[in-house]
């Protein structure tokens, strides 16, 4: 219409006057824009491997790879948003698309292909966090259920038993457990340490810096590894879980051929392979391991991911705090030959020790009890010296 073509052209002549106009012709497409932003990037080669898969068959289909970037409008991505969402695709999904956009749009925005970044002003899709960690939950095994696990495992092999207890026992990812190597484990000291990680066949560093970790291992565990080395297939790289041939195996193979068998036979529920690494570390945090530790054993970045987590399978402390507190406030002061001590209303008569951390509420909570010894003269103050002196 004759209204949008007029608005169309003040667009154009202020990007004319801003100096950023670049005419059709010469404007890079979103297929450009693709292969200049992946060759950019300086990342681990799983996460190459996934940003590739999102542009080629999801974004490129969707946006088309002749559309120019001025085409790309903050309404075309919501549309595109909005496409996936009536799709049933997961809202981790959609937003974890959302956050590439965001990346390639603020790339061109840096080397002027963009004026603005369109995906910015996208709105990502909210997320719930307690729907998050029932479905987690829903996956955690217990005791009773890892053990029935590791049964049916060892009736399948030694290879499918020792590969998962260590996936429960340590709670190591599993591109971890199939780059783990001989040379990394230390069985006399009952120690491993992850170093390297693989991923859709490339093999890298773990996740993060916090990946690099040394981890215990229990005595059974260990036993058990010195038993599987003598059957374990030899192979130019001395891996602790290869395939037949010695060469690293496959995940999907791993969880198809050896936990999902294993769960049938148990009679479990359908879980994912990584659900054996949140079941290390909640039947940890549920017998009281500090998360500190558990963050470290994980190779979490951090303890406040740790807690993020898995704060849902913390011990709930609020009766104890409130027990603890009602403990330490409803205890007496009695004053004694050498000082103030305290005595449960329970047990008048008995003397207790001082614990060296008594909160001041204890003082407070009964201000009108003696708390200075009765033996003894107190020395009389200067003003109390003048007025005797003057009487």
């Amino acid at each position: 219409t004759r209204r949008a073509a007029d608005a169309h052209l003040v667009d154009v002549q202020r990007l004319i006057q801003e100096g950023t106009y670049v005419p059709p012709r010469q404007q890079m497409t979103f297929a450009e824009l693709a292969k200049a932003f992946l060759a950019s990037r300086n990342i681990r080669a799983g996460t190459l491997h996934d940003y590739t898969v999102i542009v080629e068959k999801r974004f490129l289909p969707e946006m088309g790879t002749a559309i120019r970037l001025p085409q790309l409008t903050s309404y075309r991505i919501e549309q595109y948003r909005d496409k996936l969402r009536a799709e049933g695709k997961a809202v981790a999904t959609i937003n974890k698309d959302l956050t590439l956009l965001r990346m390639m749009c603020g790339y061109a925005q840096k080397h002027g292909f963009m004026a603005s970044n369109p995906a910015q002003r996208v709105d990502k899709l909210p997320t719930s966090g307690d729907e998050k960690r029932r479905h987690m939950q829903g996956n955690i095994l217990s005791p009773t259920e890892a053990n029935a696990l590791l049964l049916a495992a060892s009736k399948q092999s030694m290879r499918a038993h020792t590969l998962l207890r260590m996936a429960i026992e340590t709670g190591m990812r599993q591109g971890e457990l199939l780059a783990l190597k001989w040379e990394d484990l230390e069985l006399q000291s009952h120690t491993l340490h992850v170093r390297r990680s693989i991923r859709r066949g490339v093999e890298g560093s773990p996740k993060s810096a916090a990946g690099i970790r040394s981890i215990g291992l229990t005595s059974k565990l260990a036993a058990q590894l010195k038993v599987w080395r003598h059957s374990c297939p030899v192979g130019p790289l001395n891996l602790v879980f290869p395939t037949e041939t010695g060469h690293h195996d496959n995940g999907q193979n791993i969880t198809k051929r050896m936990l999902r068998r294993a769960l049938k036979a148990a009679e479990l529920r359908h879980i994912r392979f990584h659900d054996l690494r949140h079941t290390c570390a909640s039947l940890l945090l549920m017998a009281g391991r500090n998360p500190k530790e558990v963050q470290v054993q994980l190779g979490h970045a951090s303890v406040e991911i740790t807690l993020n987590v898995y704060s849902h399978v913390l011990p709930n402390s609020h009766h104890g705090n409130a027990d603890a507190m009602q403990a330490l406030l409803t205890e007496k002061p009695r004053a004694t030959g050498r000082g103030t001590k305290t005595v449960s209303p329970d047990a008048l008569g008995t003397e207790k020790p001082d614990g060296g951390a008594r909160s001041m509420a204890q003082v407070l909570e009964f201000p009108g009890k003696k708390l200075v010894p009765e033996r003894g003269v107190e020395p009389p103050t200067r003003a109390l010296r003048m007025r005797c002196s003057t009487n």
